[in-house]
């Protein structure tokens, strides 16, 4: 009998320590390792901005355990974004954390803001200037203390799932009320996700973008355009309609456009038209519609939206199509049928549909951390994590471009290149030609981004970021293991004897192989056999490998060109196609 008492407390145990919530299979605490939590952190935070040690407490816990505190919506998570010791402001005490009131504190006269005073203009939310919601985002994303999971998923459901275009009628307020109005309600963690995407229906940026806000109801007759409603229910929910095409577009299409009605947004002269919609009833369609095989109900279109929004969400094409299009929008491009049935099993289980408690379901789940899955990363999230990586405290941002290149790249944000169907995706970045050339040659021809250590009173510190156990001997090898990881996040899967040789080269002498070997050779390849075999080349190898860097020197001299070499590791890394995508194990 106790033999069968602690067997049955086994299965249930086996069974709780892999499941979750949200019903997908959970990684089992063998494989939720270092490597594991680097993965998270590439796919949902552009690689976040810790310490060593912050990775390996995270990989001691237990995945449930864990990511709990890796993914969250709230305006700061020190979890994975840690305030450096130099910066200034804790901008999660000094802001709501919103790009508003981020802009409000780096355009102000605060001694604590580590904004150049002549740079400060560009974060001016102040309604007589031009605001600027991209470089407003592009530094949020990066600064430490804030959460970059946040605005990551922000960016996706304003830029690509839900996206408007300030190259349409938007302006920059309604843009960023549009964007704060949608990230307060994911921070909202026990709302349910229909109640996210009925504010950004009944948004002005949306009603702007699309037109509805001139849709009438006079004298029995809808005076409006079809635009959203149809795009409400495709883009916002994945309603297609296929079941019945008649029904879908002469029945739910057009009695949605006549709920879409008496949405004004006022025109206030010298500011243009404001960032929020008044909902009125005089010119409001009256009665009861039929949408969605459902009875519509409500005084004015804010009301209806947000009964309909509740029933499109368990719509059975919603049901099956909604959790895909976030699944392959923000972390798998090649998800197998298997996959999208059990991403759909697993949506399907929630009661409630909430999009944290499903986002960390699969973060952990077998399926994210699984050799089949790969995730092309758009100009925006190269580039994005390339930043996060790279900068190293909040006082170095002014000295890099954050917006730098991405309008070549036609990657900007807000700007989506598909307008209404979303930004570049990961599968153009990777497929374009021209992207990678430029990509290529951004980071080695014009390499002196990466190799600029110091400015008056400013250094590098590129030992601030390493783990106690690196710091004791500053051994280039594990140096060069540690800067693979931090941009590449592969667990070295890609990091081969000719990857390691070069970068341990650039670290060890500041010089190409080729040209450390012999200077009047630059042209020399080297193959994987030679390196592996060759003894006189073994031995050089040996000794790239266990060379001392002089990170802390006291000497300032030593210290800068120690950092430099950092920088031109850093440049070959990101010179490497495995930047392009993530891999899930």
């Amino acid at each position: 009998m106790l033999k069968k008492i602690l067997t049955t407390a086994s299965v249930i145990l086996i069974t709780y320590n892999n499941s979750y919530a949200a019903g997908f299979q959970t990684i089992n605490n063998a494989d939720w390792d270092e490597g594991a939590v680097r993965r998270v952190l590439h796919a949902f935070a552009y690689g976040g901005q810790t310490n060593e040690a912050m990775i390996i407490k995270l990989a001691k816990m237990s995945p449930q355990a864990a990511i709990k505190k890796m993914l969250t919506f709230g305006k700061s998570n020190g979890n994975i974004s840690k305030l450096a010791k130099i910066d200034a402001a804790r901008l999660s005490k000094k802001t709501n954390g919103s790009l508003r009131g981020l802009g409000e504190f780096w355009s102000s006269d605060d001694p604590d803001n580590d904004v150049p005073e002549n740079k400060r203009y560009k974060y001016s939310v102040a309604l007589d200037t031009n605001a600027r919601p991209a470089e407003l985002w592009l530094r949020a994303a990066v600064s430490h203390g804030l959460n970059p999971f946040r605005q990551k998923v922000g960016l996706w459901e304003t830029n690509y799932h839900m996206a408007v275009n300030l190259q349409s009628s938007v302006n920059t307020q309604q843009m960023l009320t549009y964007y704060d109005d949608v990230v307060k309600s994911l921070g909202n963690t026990k709302r349910a996700y229909h109640k996210t995407l009925t504010t950004a229906a009944t948004s002005a940026a949306v009603a702007e973008h699309y037109g509805h806000r001139n849709n009438v109801y006079k004298n029995d007759v809808c005076l409006c355009n079809e635009d959203f409603a149809r795009e409400y229910f495709q883009l916002f929910f994945g309603i297609l309609g296929d079941e019945d095409p008649d029904y879908h577009e002469e029945i739910t299409i057009k009695n949605t456009a006549k709920a879409l009605t008496d949405m004004k947004i006022e025109y206030v002269s010298g500011q243009g038209r404001v960032d929020h919609v008044t909902f009125g009833t005089e010119f409001h369609t009256p009665g009861t519609l039929d949408i969605l095989y459902s009875l519509n109900k409500g005084r004015n279109a804010l009301k209806r939206i947000q009964k309909l929004s509740q029933v499109a969400m368990f719509h059975h094409e919603s049901r099956d199509n909604l959790p895909v299009i976030i699944i392959s929008g923000l972390a798998d491009d090649n998800l197998s049928d298997a996959d999208i049935a059990e991403i759909r099993a697993a949506w399907s289980s929630m009661k409630t549909k909430n999009l944290l408690s499903f986002l960390r379901a699969y973060a952990i789940s077998t399926q994210f951390h699984n050799a089949s899955r790969v995730k092309y990363l758009t100009s925006i999230d190269r580039r994005m994590l390339i930043n996060t990586q790279f900068i190293l405290n909040n006082a170095e941002i002014d000295r890099y471009y954050l917006p730098a290149y991405l309008r070549e790249e036609q990657a900007y944000p807000f700007e989506p290149i598909h307008n209404v169907f979303g930004g570049q995706t990961g599968e153009e970045a990777a497929n374009s030609s021209d992207i990678f050339r430029a990509h290529y040659n951004s980071v080695t021809e014009k390499n002196y981004v990466f190799t600029k250590v110091a400015a008056d009173t400013w250094r590098k510190d590129w030992a601030s970021v390493l783990s106690k156990k690196l710091s004791i001997k500053y051994e280039v090898d594990k140096i060069g293991e540690f800067l693979w990881d931090r941009f590449i996040g592969d667990g070295l899967k890609n990091y081969g004897i000719l990857e390691r040789s070069y970068v341990n080269s650039l670290l060890a002498s500041g010089k190409d192989l080729a040209y450390f070997i012999d200077d009047n050779d630059l042209d020399r390849v080297f193959t994987t056999e030679e390196l592996e075999t060759d003894a006189d080349l073994i031995s050089i190898l040996e000794n790239l490998a266990s060379t001392k860097m002089a990170l802390k020197s006291k000497d300032d001299q030593e210290r800068q060109a120690a950092n430099r070499n950092v920088g031109l590791a850093v440049s070959f890394i990101l010179g490497t196609p495995y930047l392009f995508a993530r891999e899930g194990r």
